[in-house]
């Protein structure tokens, strides 16, 4: 009797676990789905720094509208760049100011990591922020780097806020990045704005 109650015990902690985790998950991919229907204003941050205690400095930022199937990106600093996608076509703004189709890629080539195992979360939860929901996460995985074939745990924190419509309005992603070999954060504000018209350019 007390085996299946200890049992019992067990099992009604891991469903508790996991239902705890469920709700903020599900609340994710929901805001996630409005966002990809709602044209929207996403001004996304990037930040570096050397240890895990030095202070933060910027490396990139960009500006990206989406309408539906087109966008429209300005990279202001970094790599500058100005781009619009309508459909499967993409436009690139050339230094002389007139616009020109960018040759269709077939992905990222540069340096990149693998997956060698699959991912799981140390942590989920909600909290409140005034009159937001916060969602923390904390996402534990293992890659391989291609320079040496070395095998190193990834360990990322994600918060996302959430407006109390359940739009998502801000995103911060904190990790190591092992290509620049430095701690990196990346911030995304969100702004919902259906006056958002996008349209395929004019030379």
């Amino acid at each position: 009797m007390k085996a299946a109650l200890a049992v019992s015990i067990v099992l009604l902690f891991c469903f508790s676990v996991a239902f705890s985790q469920a709700r903020p998950l599900d609340r994710t991919a929901d805001a996630r789905r409005l966002l990809a229907e709602t044209p929207h204003r996403v001004t996304m941050t990037v930040e570096m720094r050397e240890t895990a205690d030095s202070p933060w400095e910027p490396y990139s930022s960009q500006t990206k509208e989406v309408s539906g199937d087109r966008w429209h990106l300005v990279q202001e600093t970094g790599l500058k760049l100005e781009l619009i996608g309508i459909g499967d076509l993409t436009y690139q703004k050339m230094p002389n100011g007139s616009w020109q189709v960018r040759a269709k890629e077939n992905g990222y080539t540069g340096p990149t990591v693998t997956q060698v195992s699959g991912t799981g979360f140390g942590s989920t939860y909600e909290k409140k922020e005034g009159t937001k929901t916060v969602v923390v996460s904390r996402e534990y995985s293992k890659i391989q780097l291609p320079s040496d074939g070395s095998v190193v745990e990834m360990d990322r924190k994600t918060r996302e806020w959430f407006d109390d419509s359940g739009r998502l309005t801000r995103a911060e992603t904190e990790h190591f990045n092992f290509e620049r070999k430095r701690f990196q954060r990346v911030t995304e504000v969100y702004e919902y704005d259906p006056a958002i018209k996008i349209e395929a350019p004019t030379n």
